[in-house]
């Protein structure tokens, strides 16, 4: 009995919050309509950060016709949006994705080359991928965009296993480091992956008396998760 009433409090509440959440956007969007660029804006972020469930519809519609538009007047965010709604959202034409990811970074938003990358690695990936890869995160780099978890995560691999450039254990704790003593990604999972190769590092120079603290973070973020998942999951880029 407690289950079934459970289970159907917590759709109650899924629904309040759908239902809110909706309402909230067809308020941006009336604002939006009027001329209102930072409720288009807001409007836009919203959807792409809760709404990824919204495939069809106004709001839906709303969501493209404020992504074109922002994306005419030069905005990178929206460009990026853009390729993200043609690689996974309703539009999914895989053939767009980087020509939206390169449009954003050739106008001054160098996040765009990480996700080409990303998107290569993603796949089983080729020597060929692992050196396209590197060349857009060092461009990256070199633009001062090397600054997201997943961007320094490939970053750390590529030099901690060998990729393409020779394996150098130094720089890739320089990456990896970059996640890990950044406490805005301490709830992705790029930390703990960040933490866990630290710790093969810390193995392999016999660099055992440090490895204690950084185990228990790893525990701590793997709670319930089995060793054959963590070890799939420490070679994959999202």
């Amino acid at each position: 009995m407690y289950s079934v009433m459970n289970t159907s409090y917590k759709g109650l509440c899924m629904n309040t919050v759908m239902k809110n959440r909706n309402i909230r956007l067809y308020v941006l969007a009336a604002k939006a309509c009027r001329g209102n660029e930072t409720a288009r804006e807001e409007f836009v972020q919203y959807f792409h950060t809760f709404c990824v469930d919204i495939c069809s519809g106004r709001l839906y519609e709303y969501y493209k016709l404020f992504l074109y538009q922002l994306i005419n007047e030069g905005n990178t965010v929206a460009m990026i949006f853009l390729g993200d709604l043609h690689e996974t959202g309703g539009i999914k034409d895989k053939n767009k994705v980087n020509r939206y990811y390169r449009m954003a970074a050739e106008k001054g938003e160098p996040y765009g080359y990480v996700l080409m990358a990303i998107r290569l690695l993603k796949q089983p990936a080729t020597e060929l991928d692992y050196k396209n890869a590197y060349s857009l995160l060092k461009k990256a780099e070199g633009y001062g965009g090397l600054n997201s978890d997943s961007g320094l995560y490939a970053m750390g691999d590529i030099y901690y296993l060998g990729r393409y450039v020779e394996k150098n254990n130094r720089f890739a704790r320089h990456y990896y480091n970059g996640i890990i003593n950044n406490d805005a990604y301490r709830d992705s999972d790029y930390y703990w992956k960040a933490c866990y190769r630290m710790a093969e590092i810390m193995l392999e120079e016999g660099d055992i008396h440090k490895m204690g603290k950084i185990i228990k973070r790893i525990k701590s973020c793997t709670k319930g998760m089995k060793p054959e998942e963590i070890a799939k999951k420490l070679g994959t880029y999202e």
